[in-house]
């Protein structure tokens, strides 16, 4: 699933990070995890300053709030002035959590919203800054199975 976004980091006077898409694919499935592929296309819109990427921070959680996965990857990559690049990392979900989604996704009649979160850690001309942070690049998926008929009255 890819999803075309334009949300900017403001940097002042310095110019703007700008996230142009935001996309996730199916990579491998263990018994003990499942690894998903994630990329983030950048603009580097700054004044003649480089960007550096330093970490990439995700959750994946239902809207219930079922953390199924989180955590920090390290994406070393600097981005030139004027230029745009994609950023490459592992999305891990825990499948152990499956049990308790599975219930989630029963009690609220086989309908659950899946969101995954990401925000960026990286440098600006020497700060360390903490992008999106408060407000996480977002993906939603909606799982929805009808293995028990329900019917809407």
């Amino acid at each position: 699933m890819e999803y075309e976004l334009s949300r900017e980091y403001d940097a002042g006077i310095l110019g703007k990070v700008i996230i142009r898409k935001f996309a996730i694919e199916l990579a491998e499935v263990t018994p003990s995890e499942t690894r998903l592929k994630a990329y983030i296309t950048i603009e580097n819109n700054l004044k003649a300053i480089p960007l550096y990427i330093n970490w990439i921070v995700f959750n994946m959680k239902t809207r219930g709030g079922l953390v199924l996965g989180s955590g920090e990857q390290e994406a070393p990559k600097m981005i030139a002035p004027g230029e745009v690049d994609t950023v490459v990392f592992s999305i891990v979900v825990d499948n152990s959590k499956i049990p308790k989604l599975w219930v989630e996704h029963l009690k609220n009649k086989e309908k659950t919203t899946i969101n995954v979160e990401v925000w960026l850690k990286i440098n600006i001309a020497g700060m360390s800054i903490e992008t999106f942070r408060e407000h996480p690049l977002t993906i939603s998926t909606k799982l929805e199975t009808n293995i028990f008929k329900y019917k809407t009255w």
